[in-house]
C-alpha cells in the first residue's frame, strides 16, 4: 500500500521503509501514530494514518492524517469519504491491532 501510494503521488523511489520499522512505528508500545485498515470483501483496498498534533495557533491538540489512501478501483466511489468518516467517529481510537 505504501509503495502504491508513493506510484500515486508520482514519488515511487522515495517511499522505501523498512517493513519492520513500519511495523513498530504505527503499532509498537511508543507508537504515536494509529494505522487504520479497509477491507473491503476481505481485501485490503486502503488505509489512512493519523496522529495527534498541536496547533500554536488554536492552542489544542489537533488530529493530523498522514496518509490516505485506496487502490485505484475505489478511488471516486465514495471509499475515502467513508474512512474519514470512520476514523473521525471513532475519535483516535484504533479499531484493531495488527496480526
Amino acid at each position: 500500500m505504501i509503495n502504491g501510494l508513493s506510484v500515486y503521488s508520482e514519488a515511487p523511489l522515495q517511499a522505501v521503509p523498512d517493513v519492520d520499522e513500519v511495523r513498530h512505528g504505527l503499532f509498537g508500545s511508543d507508537s504515536i501514530a494509529e494505522a487504520y485498515i479497509c477491507k473491503i470483501e476481505g481485501v485490503i483496498e486502503g488505509y489512512c494514518v493519523i496522529s495527534m498534533s498541536f496547533s500554536t495557533w488554536t492552542g489544542r491538540q489537533s488530529l493530523n492524517m498522514e496518509d490516505l489512501y485506496f487502490t485505484p478501483d475505489y478511488r471516486g466511489r465514495g471509499a475515502g469519504k467513508a474512512m474519514l468518516h470512520y476514523v473521525g467517529s471513532a475519535g483516535g481510537q484504533p479499531a484493531m491491532q495488527p496480526d
